[in-house]
């Protein structure tokens, strides 16, 4: 299985969507990945499967989901 974060939305195997953390058994995470087309994938993944990543996976599952960010307006200018 791939599973990929590319800092806006999560996919695995080419499915797109938003990833919930439901359970953390130390080395071993349980995700439910919301397909944006609509659905649902259970994920299990253990460390081993991880490999190097682990630490990575770990803090981007327990990372916020990124908000978009606000445009800042310039004041209106008064006429003179």
């Amino acid at each position: 299985m791939a599973l990929q974060w590319d800092g806006q939305r999560w996919t695995a195997d080419g499915t797109a969507g938003t990833l919930q953390l439901m359970l953390d058994l130390g080395p071993v995470l349980v995700l439910r990945l919301h397909a944006e087309g609509g659905g649902t994938r259970w994920l299990a993944i253990g460390a081993g499967e991880a490999g190097a990543a682990w630490h990575a996976l770990r803090c981007a599952v327990y990372s916020r989901p990124p908000r978009a960010t606000p445009r800042v307006l310039s004041p209106e200018r008064s006429p003179d």
